[in-house]
C-alpha cells in the first residue's frame, strides 16, 4: 500500500540575512545577484546612490521608500510594506529576488508605529506595559516574514534581508572574560525571528591592517600603529571563521570567509540552487 503524503524535499530558493557596517558592501552583495536575475529592493532607507556609478539599465528596480508612521496613518510601514509583498506574491513580474534594505531601520520604523499605534514613551510601557509593545512589534515582524516565505515558496524568489552591524558583549562563563562578538542591529527580542529562517548569516567586512606599529627587538610594541581600512572587502560565511562573529552561519558549504570584489556576484558560484 502506497503511503499518502511523501515526497521527495525540492530546491527552495535561499533566505539569505546580510549583516554589515555601512559600506561593507551589503547592498552592493544583494544587487549582484541582478547578475542571475532581476530584482527588487524594499527600502526602509534611501540607498539609491550607491548605484550611481552602475549605468541606468544595469540599477535595480525600488518600490517607493517605506513611509513613518503619523497620528493620521498610525500603521503606515506595516501597511505599506505587506502590499508591497503582496503585490510581488500576487501580480505579475519576472523578479527572482528581493532585498530589504534595511531590516535594520525597519525595526526602527516599526516601533515608532507601535508607539502611535498603542501610545507610551516607550515600548516598555506602551499599550499598558506588560510586554505588550514588544509583543505588537514582534507580531509585526512575524506577518513579514511569513509573507517572505510565502513568496519564496508562491514565487520562487530569493530573499536577501539586509541589517546593519553592531557590537555586543558577551560573557559565557562566569570565570571567563566578556568577547565582543558582531550581532544585528535589532532588538534582541526580534532578530532572532531573521536568523532562525535564514539559510545563511552572512557579515561582510571592510579589510584593515595596522599602518605605522614599532616593536623592539623582542617583538614588544613599542609605539602603537593605527588601523587602516584596504579597500577590500571579505564575507564571513561561519562562525569557524573570523574570531566574533558567532551568529554567522549557512547551509551551502560556503568557505568560512570569502574574497569579495565589487560587483563580484561570488555567491552565484558557490550555492547549488542559482547552477540550476
Amino acid at each position: 500500500m502506497a503511503l499518502r503524503g511523501v515526497s521527495k524535499p525540492k530546491t527552495e530558493a535561499p533566505i539569505l540575512l546580510v549583516c554589515g557596517d555601512p559600506g561593507s558592501g551589503k547592498t552592493t552583495l544583494a544587487n549582484s545577484f541582478g547578475q542571475w536575475a532581476d530584482g527588487i529592493f524594499i527600502r526602509s532607507e534611501d540607498v539609491s546612490g550607491v548605484f550611481d556609478h552602475l549605468p541606468q539599465d544595469k540599477r535595480p528596480d525600488m518600490f517607493d521608500k517605506l513611509p513613518r508612521a503619523t497620528p493620521r496613518a498610525k500603521r503606515a510601514t506595516s501597511t505599506a510594506i505587506l502590499d508591497q509583498l503582496d503585490q510581488l506574491i500576487d501580480e505579475d513580474h519576472n523578479y527572482g529576488w528581493v532585498a530589504f534594505d534595511t531590516i535594520s531601520v525597519l525595526d526602527d520604523l516599526l516601533q515608532h508605529e507601535v508607539l502611535e499605534f498603542l501610545g507610551g514613551e516607550n515600548l516598555a510601557v506602551a499599550g499598558g506595559g506588560y510586554g505588550a509593545g514588544w509583543q505588537t512589534l514582534s507580531e509585526i515582524h512575524g506577518e513579514i516574514i511569513d509573507a517572505c516565505l510565502e513568496l519564496r515558496v508562491k514565487r520562487d524568489m530569493t530573499i536577501i534581508w539586509l541589517a546593519h552591524q553592531k557590537i555586543e558583549r558577551m560573557r559565557n562563563r562566569p570565570d571567563a572574560e566578556e568577547a565582543i562578538v558582531f550581532g544585528m542591529e535589532m532588538h534582541e527580542r526580534c532578530h532572532h525571528l531573521y536568523r532562525k529562517h535564514a539559510d545563511a548569516v552572512l557579515f561582510t567586512r571592510m579589510n584593515t591592517f595596522t599602518k605605522g606599529v614599532s616593536t623592539s627587538n623582542k617583538g614588544d610594541v613599542k609605539k602603537a600603529g593605527k588601523i587602516v581600512a584596504s579597500g577590500d572587502r571579505s564575507i564571513i560565511t561561519s562562525s569557524d571563521g573570523a574570531q566574533g562573529y558567532i551568529y554567522a552561519k549557512n547551509r551551502y558549504g560556503l568557505p568560512p570567509e570569502m574574497e569579495f570584489p565589487k560587483d563580484d556576484a561570488i555567491l552565484l558560484d558557490y550555492i547549488d540552487y542559482y547552477k540550476a
